[in-house]
């Protein structure tokens, strides 16, 4: 499968969108009108640009704007510490999942 539809530009269409891509995957976004277009378009510009960034690290990206939790399985835990340190910053700001008590 080469090419990947995402019905939807919010958080989680925009994950799914961003990953697909980063796996190499074409991505199309449908998105439903203009003010979904006008929301969804800075967000994949911003992310896409972190992405291409060598120095970014997509997890810590996720993880800092409050989009993903971590989870550090053994032995991979060369960036634990990095990914922690992500996540507090989120907990801090209350980003995305942290805005609900559910995640606190």
């Amino acid at each position: 499968m080469n090419k990947v539809v995402v019905a939807g530009g919010g958080v989680l269409g925009t994950q799914i969108g961003l990953m697909c891509a980063y796996t190499g995957h074409d991505v199309t976004f449908w998105l439903r009108s203009e003010s979904s277009v006008d929301r969804t378009t800075p967000k994949i510009e911003r992310y896409r640009k972190s992405m291409l960034d060598k120095e970014t690290m997509v997890n810590e990206l996720l993880v800092r704007n409050g989009y993903a939790r971590t989870l550090t399985i053994k032995p991979t835990t060369k960036y634990q510490e990095r990914l922690y340190a992500a996540e507090l910053s989120a907990k801090k700001s209350s980003s995305r999942l942290w805005k609900t008590s559910v995640f606190k």
